[in-house]
């Protein structure tokens, strides 16, 4: 996902991503959208892995677009930053291993040693 060629940088210091997502696309005070925020897709099927596998590099190669999003519209709300929450699963030593979370039964316990 990149920014579309000719997309805009918008400039502050401190700036929340929010207020910059919503800068592309309104003009300060107006509420009504004036501009679109695009992002191409890209996908690549060939490139190289080096390194350990604790620290891999990957470089790909012969990318090619295969679409765009547009946002044209949009909203940052205070319901949306502070009261909508969304329970994420804890860390597990194994990915694939439920015995190795963090949290059994809902308690938070000590993990494993690995």
């Amino acid at each position: 996902l990149l920014p579309a060629p000719g997309q805009r940088r918008i400039e502050g210091d401190e700036l929340d991503f929010r207020d910059e997502i919503l800068a592309h696309i309104f003009d300060r005070g107006n509420a009504s959208p004036k501009r679109s925020l695009i992002f191409d897709i890209a996908v690549a099927d060939e490139g190289t892995v080096r390194g350990t596998p604790v620290f891999q590099r990957r470089k790909f190669k012969k990318w090619r677009q295969i679409g765009r999003i547009i946002f044209d519209n949009g909203v940052a709300s205070y319901n949306g930053d502070f009261v909508i929450h969304f329970n994420h699963p804890t860390w597990r030593r194994n990915r694939n291993d439920p015995d190795t979370a963090t949290r059994v039964g809902r308690r938070k316990v000590k993990a494993p040693p690995t």
